[in-house]
């Protein structure tokens, strides 16, 4: 198996992954990263989306501000990578 890692720019990943940069909460970015990935690597046998993170915080601490850096950075980043490997896959 090839391991392939989209990583944050500027950053690589760890042998024997190959790294791909590419800021996930970028769709566009992402997106053409993946492309990128699949001309180069065309089958995919599995996709781990592993991007996210966490804030702690009580409901009533919780402002609009917070809930859309956690949905950007744990859905919407693995959206942007799962939905064109999705269709790849098809």
């Amino acid at each position: 198996y090839q391991v392939i890692a989209l990583v944050s720019p500027g950053k690589k990943a760890q042998a024997p992954a190959i790294s791909f940069e590419a800021d996930l909460t970028d769709e566009e970015l992402t997106n053409a990263a993946v492309q990128q990935i699949l001309k180069n690597y065309p089958t995919v046998d599995a996709c781990l989306l592993l991007a996210g993170g966490w804030a702690g915080g009580k409901l009533a601490a919780t402002d609009r501000r917070l809930l859309d850096q956690m949905i950007d950075t744990n859905f919407r980043t693995a959206y942007h990578v799962a939905r064109p490997v999705f269709e790849h896959m098809l």
